[in-house]
C-alpha cells in the first residue's frame, strides 16, 4: 500500500495545478486562434516532411472541423503511400481532387510525396480556404496544389468541374458528418465518374 505524506507533494506542482484551475478553460474563439506548426514525417526522406499550421486544441470551431489534421487523413495517407509502392497507382502523374481538404495534409502529400500531376484542394469554409493557402505555400506546393472553395450541394457542373476539368482520382478523409453530406458526396462522385472522368 502506498501512503503519501505532506513531504512527498511538491509545493511547486500544487501551485502550478492551482494556477491552471484558477485560469479556467480557453473559450472556443481563443483556442481557435491558438495555432501552431505541426510537422509530419511521411517517409524517411526529409524532403517529404509536411508542415501545417493547425489549431490542435480545437475539435470543432467556427462551424468546421477542418482546423486540424484528423486520424482518418493520416491513415488514408499511409494507405496511399503504401499502395504507390505496388502496382496500384492512385496518385502518381494523376489529377487529384480532395474533398473537405481541411488543413491540406492529403493534398500536400499527393503533390509533394506521391508526385501527383495536379491537386485541387477543396473545402466549404472560407476560414479553411485561407488556412489551406498558407499550408500549401509553406510546403512550396503552390504550383501543384490549387485551393478552391466548394460547398456541398452547390451545382457540381457549374461550380467546380468547369474550373477543374478532368479528374483522375477523388480523395477525402472523414468528410461526412451526416447522411445528407454523404448523399452529396456520392452524387458528386457519380457525376464526376459518369460524365467527366
Amino acid at each position: 500500500m502506498l501512503f503519501i505524506t505532506d513531504q512527498d507533494i511538491s509545493d511547486d506542482l500544487v501551485n502550478a495545478l492551482a494556477k491552471l484551475l484558477a485560469d479556467g478553460v480557453m473559450s472556443e474563439t481563443e483556442a481557435s486562434a491558438d495555432a501552431s506548426w505541426v510537422t509530419y514525417c511521411v517517409t524517411s526522406d526529409i524532403e517529404d516532411q509536411i508542415h501545417l499550421l493547425e489549431r490542435r486544441a480545437v475539435l470543432a470551431g467556427s462551424g468546421t472541423t477542418g482546423l486540424r489534421t484528423w486520424e482518418a487523413a493520416l491513415h488514408l495517407g499511409n494507405y496511399l503511400i503504401h499502395n504507390e509502392k505496388t502496382e496500384k497507382v492512385f496518385i502518381r502523374d494523376k489529377t487529384v481532387l480532395e474533398l473537405g481538404a481541411g488543413t491540406g495534409f492529403l493534398s500536400v502529400l499527393a503533390a509533394k510525396s506521391l508526385h501527383a500531376r495536379k491537386v485541387y484542394a477543396t473545402d466549404g469554409s472560407p476560414e479553411i480556404i485561407a488556412s489551406l493557402h498558407d499550408n500549401v505555400f509553406a510546403n512550396q506546393m503552390n504550383t501543384k496544389v490549387q485551393v478552391q472553395e466548394y460547398k456541398w450541394g452547390a451545382s457540381v457542373e457549374d461550380e467546380i468541374l468547369k474550373t477543374i476539368g478532368e479528374i483522375d482520382t477523388v480523395i477525402g478523409a472523414d468528410v461526412v458528418s451526416d447522411c445528407f453530406e454523404g448523399y452529396m458526396i456520392i452524387t458528386f462522385i457519380f457525376y464526376c465518374t459518369d460524365i467527366r472522368c
